[in-house]
């Protein structure tokens, strides 16, 4: 039954996007991996997790796709507004200011902030908690934030960071 009304609703790729869902990769990476928009990949998780077709996202995990997602954006609007060097030798001092564990987990590769590590490191260390995690960037961010409120913009660049890291608050 569950089976026929996914397709029915999405297709036969249903299935695909599904397979992506591991608890590491953001929404964007899914769609862009499929070639799909983000709001079918977020239409598709959405009936699949509330109608209990796969296992919840736990909360840290959440919590890491939310700041993964915030960096990701912070990073790319940055770089619209100062080179991409700038931005991303701002956001590594920063980074590498902190002596946390969550932090240092951090990568730059392929041009866009890498939290795979992090998500590794959790599927070890069970003891960590959503607000841990979110405590763990905080400062970090506020620095980011404060250098980016220098920033002459039409839009602000902080809001923009937090558009798409919504839908994985709810």
């Amino acid at each position: 039954m569950q089976r026929k009304q996914l397709i029915s609703l999405f297709g036969n790729e249903v299935f695909d996007l599904i397979k992506l869902v591991d608890g590491r990769k953001s929404v964007i990476e899914i769609a862009q991996e499929n070639k799909v928009s983000v709001s079918k990949v977020q239409e598709v998780l959405s009936i699949v997790l509330t109608r209990e077709y796969v296992a919840h996202v736990p909360e840290r995990i959440k919590a890491t796709l939310v700041i993964d997602c915030i960096f990701r954006n912070l990073y790319r609007n940055l770089s619209r507004y100062i080179n991409f060097r700038t931005a991303f030798e701002m956001i590594n001092s920063i980074l590498a200011q902190n002596e946390s564990v969550l932090i240092n987990l951090v990568r730059f590769k392929d041009e866009q902030y890498c939290f795979k590590l992090i998500y590794n490191y959790l599927l070890d260390e069970k003891d960590i908690e959503a607000f841990e995690i979110y405590e763990e960037f905080l400062d970090p961010l506020l620095t980011i934030f404060d250098y980016i409120s220098d920033i002459k913009s039409d839009k602000d660049l902080r809001l923009l960071a937090f558009e798409e890291a919504n839908d994985f608050m709810v």
